[in-house]
């Protein structure tokens, strides 16, 4: 289904992997309009799109964050730990998810004054992300299929710069914090982070030949690589985490697969016996950084906020393995542009690293939580066990 609607924009605010840009021209109801860009599709139902859900401005003049372009790139690539407000940053992100760095999509917008990018809609729904696309996050197609259902939640768009670069968009708003708040913020970040453990019955085998032989459960621990496409490098994390996107709806089994073969490294029949454990899902307030608003001392020494309050969620589960072999196979991770190196460690010692360590300080949390999972399995009945973690058996094709 498709609808005419085509308008010049100019960019007032920018976040991870999209954009705030609001029209140079009354477009609506003789009514100025504020529309959400983003790079990549949102999850399936997270999200809402049509005018009736764009904020409009009978008289409105544009208000841009007062920074310029350098000092956002700068504050986005720089390794601080923490921003001019003193909130947690973590480290350097990777310029290719800040829209006026990113050489893929985007490439050379800019926030400065006189800069503007017309808007087409192409589809009222979503195109699936095409990896095969050409060049990658090129523009959608008229022919192209979007995905059943998904007519009110996102609108698929064509971008133009001044260049004569076109980029597909994808347009919408976050449904929760619209329905909760009635604010207009950027699609929610969706994930899911899956930890790894292996009982006391079985050897570690590592990939480099050496074993770890003990009667206490024991995890993986992760070390994020430090190169200007990894966010918030050479800090740990104790899960294998995925961001959902819409090819994943309806898929948990195979995203906990992909997000362990990853980032942890693991021979597939080693999860043949497996159990999922549901450890509870975290959606506070900027639990990651990178999904929230950001603070930093302009020229003028002016601290100036930017970015959203944007709503993100991650649903943690932890894989129990138990195996049919006296050892694991253990296989080094395939994703080696942001995992350096990966460690077996005793879930008794990873509890003891400091939150600080992490990539995210939420991190710490999952092994607490699994350490009362395992204490649990000890001292509650197989009904409560059920019951309290929603267990099932990891599903895999092979």
């Amino acid at each position: 289904m498709t609808s005419k609607f085509e308008a010049e924009f100019t960019i007032t605010n920018v976040s991870y992997c999209c954009f705030e840009a609001v029209s140079v021209k009354p477009i609506f109801e003789g009514k100025y309009c504020r529309m959400m860009f983003h790079k990549w599709a949102p999850y399936p139902e997270t999200t809402v799109m049509n005018l009736s859900h764009c904020e409009l401005y009978a008289n409105y003049v544009p208000q841009k964050i007062p920074l310029s372009d350098e000092e956002v790139i700068n504050w986005w690539t720089s390794p601080q730990v923490f921003s001019d407000d003193g909130k947690y940053k973590g480290g350097s992100y990777s310029y290719t998810n800040l829209p006026l760095s990113d050489p893929e999509w985007m490439k050379g917008c800019s926030l400065s004054e006189g800069y503007t990018f017309r808007a087409e809609l192409i589809h009222k729904g979503l195109i699936p992300f095409n990896p095969k696309r050409i060049p990658k996050f090129g523009p959608f197609e008229l022919n192209e299929n979007i995905l059943p259902g998904s007519e009110n939640w996102v609108w698929s768009m064509n971008l133009t710069l001044p260049s004569g670069e076109v980029y597909g968009a994808y347009a919408c708003f976050c449904a929760k914090t619209f329905a909760d708040t009635g604010r207009y913020v950027p699609m929610p970040q969706e994930a899911c982070d899956v930890l790894l453990l292996v009982d006391n019955s079985s050897d570690v085998t590592c990939s480099n030949g050496s074993r770890i032989i003990t009667h206490d459960t024991v995890t993986k621990i992760a070390l994020r690589a430090i190169n200007p496409n990894t966010d918030i490098g050479g800090t740990l994390i104790s899960a294998s985490g995925e961001t959902k996107t819409s090819k994943d709806h309806g898929k948990l089994h195979e995203s906990i697969i992909r997000a362990i073969q990853e980032e942890q490294g693991l021979n597939i029949t080693n999860l043949l016996t497996a159990r999922i454990f549901n450890l509870g899902t975290r959606d506070d307030n900027g639990r990651d950084p990178r999904y929230y608003t950001y603070s930093l001392m302009s020229k003028d020494r002016d601290l100036i906020h930017f970015g959203f309050p944007r709503y993100s969620k991650t649903n943690v589960f932890a894989i129990l393995v138990t195996f049919v072999d006296p050892e694991i196979k253990d296989l080094p991770h395939t994703d080696i542009e942001e995992i350096a190196k990966t460690s077996w460690v005793k879930l008794s010692e990873a509890r003891k690293i400091p939150s600080h360590k992490f990539f995210i300080p939420e991190n710490k949390t999952y092994l607490d939580d699994a350490y009362k999972l395992i204490e649990d399995l000890n001292t509650l009945s197989a009904n409560e066990i059920v019951t309290k973690y929603q267990v099932s058996n990891l599903e895999i094709k092979i």
